[in-house]
């Protein structure tokens, strides 16, 4: 075995994250991961206090990933849909890390309107600088990206399951169809009446 003291935190939380990566969460142990470093599991616990910490971390490294990998997705004219199309292809290539976020429980996903984070914020920016979006308040903004999420999620939860239930094609139409209706429903609502 190597020495412990070669063994730093990073070293720990890759290791657990490659585990819950390949196999799933339910994976995540302090033997699996201490056998994932060929060490005992001593080191892990002078860098985490227990299994749920560490597993924390795995989540926010799991958010880190999905968020690299739908915010470099590119589409032609189009980065909302490259966003939407680049979640969709996370759950596809990462369904254990996918299975962690949203389904397995350990993890509370909001896809609320009230609480949006910095990313989100930036997002809106985004929206609000697309064609016909700038007349939209910030607050019909916040309820068109929280409805498309909410669809888009919905497909991704299709895909895990069925990876191959629909086209990239189709794809594209769905979250087309999607955001041209959530725009309309909010624009009628901010209508004059």
């Amino acid at each position: 075995m190597p020495r412990n003291s070669a063994i730093n935190r990073e070293a720990v939380l890759q290791a657990a994250f490659g585990l819950v990566r390949r196999e799933g969460i339910h994976m995540l142990s302090a033997r699996n991961t201490a056998a994932e470093l060929n060490c005992s599991t001593q080191p892990l616990y002078n860098y985490f206090s227990n299994i749920a910490d560490l597993e924390q971390e795995i989540i926010k490294r799991s958010y880190s990933l999905m968020s690299d990998q739908y915010m470099s997705a590119s589409a032609e004219d189009d980065p909302f849909l490259a966003m939407g199309l680049g979640y969709l292809d996370f759950a596809v290539r990462e369904p254990q890390l996918f299975y962690l976020l949203y389904l397995s429980g350990r993890n509370k996903p909001d896809f609320s309107s009230e609480n949006q984070s910095d990313e989100e914020e930036q997002l809106l920016d985004m929206m609000s600088a697309g064609e016909g979006m700038g007349d939209f308040s910030r607050g019909a903004l916040k309820n068109i990206h929280s409805n498309i999420s909410i669809y888009t999620h919905g497909l991704a939860l299709i895909l895990y399951h069925d990876p191959d239930a629909f086209t990239r094609e189709e794809l594209t139409g769905k979250l087309t169809s999607a955001a041209v209706s959530f725009t309309m429903y909010e624009k009628t609502k901010e209508m004059p009446r």
